[in-house]
């Protein structure tokens, strides 16, 4: 199954048993950073990965990726502010 966040293709999935009270300890926390849970987990192991000098294989492109902006050049294509047009002669 793929999941689509923000624009992005998670192709993996894996599940996990967490200790009682996890769930809503991360519903907390994912509230207060105004995201989801699943956004919370997928960016704690990102950053234990990387602390751990392990990087993950690049992705290779598909119909989707290959096809769509991502955030940052979304975010880009909104700050572009046409040129001021000069007096006229």
């Amino acid at each position: 199954m793929t999941e689509k966040s923000n624009g992005r293709v998670f192709p993996e999935r894996f599940n996990l048993k967490v200790p009682q009270g996890f769930s809503r300890a991360l519903a907390e926390l994912a509230d207060k950073q105004h995201t989801t849970r699943s956004e919370v987990v997928r960016q704690a192991l990102l950053r234990e990965v990387e602390a751990n000098g392990l990087q993950l294989a690049p992705a290779p492109p598909t119909a989707a990726t290959k096809s769509s902006f991502t955030a940052a050049e979304l975010r880009l294509s909104r700050l572009r502010v046409p040129p001021k047009e000069g007096p006229r002669p």
